[in-house]
């Protein structure tokens, strides 16, 4: 690897090796000490959404290119963990509005009020805020665009002086807000969804750990205040890089898993979906993987370059949402078709299909009933 420019170099020494050869492999082992069964899944992808929002545009081909950063909904049972993350998450975030239910008119008051030009929506129960059109059409700007859209937050003849503000959101929620039709078409297919749900002996281990004092680990906290400040140190290079070298070779391969993803494919079948804002969505993951690196990547001319590993981390989490996207539509489907009610029907229809059902369009066709 050619020799690192100083403004990166230098730093090296202030981290623990390990998050520098492998950060996405340390954060994600560090969470999953902090929060076992559901810390390493949702940091596979929520510890890229802060970078998303300050890597250069990326390039895709000579005429396409891509400026949309992550956000991420998480779709848990209650008591799952969802305000003490999105709390941690909240340390690692660039101008975070932070709440556990936030109200339409505070957000909008929020981003009104503030000096920035980047900020992160963190929301750990949506619920209450989503019944407001208003909110709604802000939050849906933000996780289609990657930026506040102004137009749906102003009063008629209200002037605007402020200039275009990025954004991601992190939201989080139990399967209940699939029955709401403002999540399921105007939220759900721009976000990366993520459902966990323990199973039974995940449970009973978990409890296992908690009395018997086998998750007590002192250093927990120290790596996870040594993520904190490598995200504020690498954040705080936003303006040291201009762009990616993506080989084609690897820009080919990830175009392929994309166009051939099975998951992808029923989705645009069922639901006349395409695949382009998974395209860019996993450019933009592709990207965001690299600069996560920053440390112990080839840089030319100011210019990361991406490896294979982003790559095989890029493919692994377009796999994963494709899936979680489809468990979704799948239970929104056999739901809407078989016109399950009531949770007495759902038993009747889950104990009398043939069908082998997985686990996680169970869980969400549970929360769609129990939400009507």
């Amino acid at each position: 690897m050619d020799k690192l420019p100083i403004y990166v170099n230098e730093e090296k020494d202030k981290f623990p090796k390990e998050l520098i050869e492998n950060p996405y492999r340390y954060i994600q082992e560090t969470y999953e000490r902090r929060y076992p069964y559901i810390g390493k899944k949702i940091y596979s992808f929520l510890s890229l959404c802060p970078i998303s929002l300050v890597i250069p545009e990326v390039i895709i081909s000579n005429n396409i290119k891509t400026n949309r950063t992550l956000s991420m909904l998480w779709l848990a049972p209650p008591a799952s963990g969802k305000t003490k993350i999105s709390e941690r998450f909240e340390k690692i975030s660039i101008n975070p509005i932070s709440s556990h239910r936030i109200t339409p008119a505070r957000l909008i008051h929020e981003i009104r009020k503030t000096q920035e030009d980047l900020i992160s929506l963190i929301i750990s129960d949506v619920a209450v805020s989503f019944s407001n059109d208003v909110f709604v059409k802000t939050v849906e700007s933000i996780v289609e665009e990657g930026n506040v859209n102004w137009d749906t937050m102003r009063e008629k003849d209200e002037e605007v002086g402020k200039g275009k503000i990025r954004a991601i959101a992190y939201l989080s929620g139990t399967p209940k807000l699939i029955s709401d039709n403002r999540i399921r078409d105007g939220i759900l297919g721009r976000v990366f969804p993520i459902i966990s749900n323990l199973t039974k002996e995940q449970h009973k281990k978990l409890i296992r750990k908690m009395y018997t004092g086998d998750n007590d680990k002192t250093d927990i906290e120290d790596s996870i205040e040594n993520i904190n400040k490598y995200y504020k140190k690498i954040l705080d290079m936003k303006d040291q890089i201009d762009g990616f070298i993506i080989s084609d070779e690897i820009k080919n391969e990830l175009g392929l898993f994309v166009e051939e993803n099975k998951y992808l494919d029923y989705i645009f079948k069922k639901l006349a979906i395409p695949a382009t804002r998974q395209l860019e969505d996993a450019f933009t993951i592709l990207a965001s993987s690299c600069f996560l690196n920053i440390f112990n990547r080839k840089i030319e001319n100011n210019k990361l370059v991406v490896t294979k590993e982003d790559l095989e981390v890029t493919i692994k989490l377009v796999n994963r949402g494709a899936y979680y996207s489809y468990s979704i539509y799948d239970a929104i489907e056999r739901v809407d078709w078989h016109r399950v009610k009531n949770e007495r029907e759902l038993r009747n229809y889950l104990t009398r299909t043939k069908i082998e059902i997985p686990k996680s369009t169970k869980f969400i066709m549970e929360g769609i009933v129990s939400g009507k």
